[in-house]
């Protein structure tokens, strides 16, 4: 049985509607600085229509007065159903003055969010009591809370002599700061062609070994060293291992130590310390959660940005649970397709960590290509940039070209959708796990 939480009477201030119409009868002019407002938000039906006549008449830059709403709301029908003519003067005594017009349109759009709010319960609590599954339940939650969410963007609509001056000092800060426009990596071939801001999807991309979660760590240490929050869902490596990373990047000692039964001599334990002491000042957010579905994932980085991440690193794509009859293909084709909307909705770039079909190894040139992501789902399509890790000394043949390629790393931004490619040869300390690129003017 479903059970509805608005049999009540839903809050509402008719005193604040009909204040603020009325003081949109006196001075009209205070319409521009209500722009978010929306009949709907409205509770009394004749308020709705009023306002909507209202919005009618600013938009045709018609004045708007006790005769012109009139005449409006009886060419569309509706005059009467308002309460006629006398209904509307009475509506143009309540406001006691014309200068409140702003606080009276907040007093309406607050309770008008309640409502909403009240509405959504009701919706969630009819599904959870029909007996849908806790994570479909939990996923329309946050989504229709998100879109009730008030917001205070109004048009964006801007005269270029107005907004020319602002521009011109981000084309100057372009030209002095290495960073560019986006959030820094460190490799400055890809800061200077990759913008690292706002919603985009960008792919590290590679097969097994290659270095694809070192790389996600190393960029997360390059930005937390700048003071940007960011965050990492690691689905495949558990928690200590990730932190080791860090540990190691930080202080210079092998990885493989810090696990060993005195593996550490007094001097190294005294980097570590301080290393974590470093750590214990960072902007970066973990969550260990192992296999998890795309609903947990989304509601995961709700969270994290919610909590102040500015850039979000997902590791990785494989170990994304699908729905039930999905096959592998289709299960990243949705997931991949679900994270895109994700970016949008969260506006902040989130970097998907994705494994390579073993394709590629067949063919005598093993490093990546964009053709390569053809094989796993829908990435190509779906990302804003990729990015390509590759390490030719794990296909070295024999000890000698091992040596020669010891620690060398390619780190090729193969797809770009807002700017060029760039390939770039970069170090790769394993014991470490720490990517790196000596300074490059530019």
């Amino acid at each position: 049985m479903k059970t509805n939480l608005l049999e009540k009477t839903p809050a509402h201030d008719m005193n604040a509607e009909a204040a603020l119409l009325s003081a949109l009868l006196i001075d009209s002019r205070a319409m521009g600085d209500i722009a978010d407002l929306t009949p709907m938000d409205f509770y009394h039906k004749p308020h709705q229509s009023i306002f909507q006549a209202m919005l009618a008449l600013y938009q045709a830059n018609t004045p708007i007065d006790l005769v012109t709403v009139a005449k409006r709301l009886e060419e569309t029908s509706q005059l009467a159903e308002v309460g006629g003519a006398s209904f509307l003067c009475e509506i143009s005594d309540s406001a006691p003055m014309a200068l409140n017009t702003v606080a009276y349109a907040d007093v309406v759009k607050d309770f008008s969010i309640n409502r909403k709010v009240l509405q959504v319960a009701t919706n969630i609590q009819n599904q959870a009591l029909a007996g849908e599954s806790g994570s479909a339940v939990l996923e329309a939650l946050q989504t229709e809370a998100l879109k009730i969410q008030p917001t205070e963007k109004g048009d964006a609509i801007h005269l270029v002599s107005d907004i020319i001056m602002s521009h011109m000092e981000r084309i100057e800060k372009a030209q002095t700061e290495r960073a560019g426009r986006g959030y820094p990596l460190g490799f400055p071939g890809i800061d200077r062609n990759l913008t690292v801001m706002g919603p985009k999807l960008i792919l590290i991309a590679g097969r097994p070994k290659m270095g694809k979660t070192s790389l996600a760590v190393t960029c997360m240490k390059n930005l937390d060293k700048m003071g940007i929050c960011t965050g990492i869902l690691s689905i495949e490596m558990p928690e200590a291992e990730i932190m080791d990373k860090w540990i190691s990047m930080e202080s210079g000692v092998d990885s493989m130590k810090l696990g060993r039964y005195k593996g550490l001599d007094a001097t190294e334990f005294e980097m570590v310390n301080m290393a974590a002491e470093t750590l214990s000042q960072s902007h970066i957010m973990i969550d260990e959660s192992g296999s998890i579905g795309i609903d947990a994932v989304k509601r995961k980085c709700r969270k994290m940005v919610k909590d102040g991440a500015q850039v979000l690193f997902i590791d990785q794509l494989s170990q994304i649970k699908g729905r039930h009859g999905e096959d592998r293909f289709t299960r990243f084709a949705n997931n991949t397709n679900e994270l895109s909307a994700l970016k949008k909705e969260l506006n902040v770039p989130i970097f998907l960590l994705a494994q390579l079909n073993r394709e590629l190894e067949k063919r005598n040139n093993k490093e990546p290509q964009p053709s390569d992501l053809k094989m796993t789902g829908n990435l190509e399509e779906d990302c804003d940039a990729c990015i390509f890790v590759y390490r030719p000394e794990i296909y070295a043949q024999d000890d000698m070209e091992r040596e020669t390629l010891k620690g060398i790393a390619i780190i090729n931004l193969a797809l770009n959708r807002h700017g060029a490619p760039w390939r770039q040869k970069a170090m790769f300390r394993p014991e470490i796990s720490y990517f790196y690129q000596e300074a490059v003017e530019y």
